[in-house]
């Protein structure tokens, strides 16, 4: 049997409750932006693979624009650019 001093009266746990109430509702605004960028964040998850497929895509086209340039022209940079965006993908 529990001690009877560590017990909570019904108005101690009703002020509790009203409490966690009171600071849910404060913090409403802030819980709904995370939960939104949850979202996104799954929307963009799915969307990895397709990004990943254009990005190899414009490598390999890219490169092809790249194979005469000079070491020093744009087209270089961006293919550097894109190759640095493909390593990131988690695999």
């Amino acid at each position: 049997m529990k001690n009877a001093e560590f017990l909570a009266t019904d108005a101690e746990v009703e002020n509790i409750e009203n409490l966690a109430k009171g600071r849910l509702v404060a913090h409403w605004p802030a819980l709904i932006r995370i939960i939104n960028r949850l979202r996104n964040a799954e929307q963009l998850a799915a969307a990895v693979p397709d990004l990943l497929a254009a990005l190899k895509s414009a490598e390999g086209a890219v490169e092809e624009l790249c194979i005469e340039q000079h070491p020093d022209n744009q087209c270089w940079v961006v293919l550097k650019e894109v190759r640095a965006a493909i390593a990131k993908v988690p695999t």
